[in-house]
């Protein structure tokens, strides 16, 4: 077994305790839900998806298909925008 040291602020601590809530329990419960989900999106279709959608977008960069935007072309670009509406 493993130790996590977890620091919060006084204000939310007092609050957990006032409240009679088990950090220990609630923390591990917590913890065993960001897992499956993690697990489960790995293993879904929409992770799939998602993958190709990146990967397809990243081939169009490097085939030249499509050009990345500098930092100051991106704010001209918001700046046309905004000045149009």
């Amino acid at each position: 077994m493993q130790t996590i040291q977890f620091q919060v602020e006084d204000s939310l601590y007092n609050e957990i305790v006032k409240r009679g809530i088990n950090i220990q329990d609630e923390l591990k419960l917590a913890l065993s839900k960001i897992l499956h989900k993690k697990e489960s999106y790995l293993s879904s279709q929409n992770f799939q998806d998602d993958k190709a959608y990146f990967q397809n977008a990243l081939d169009e960069i490097d085939n030249g298909e499509v050009k990345l935007l500098s930092h100051n072309d991106v704010w001209e670009q918001i700046e046309k925008h905004s000045k149009a509406n």
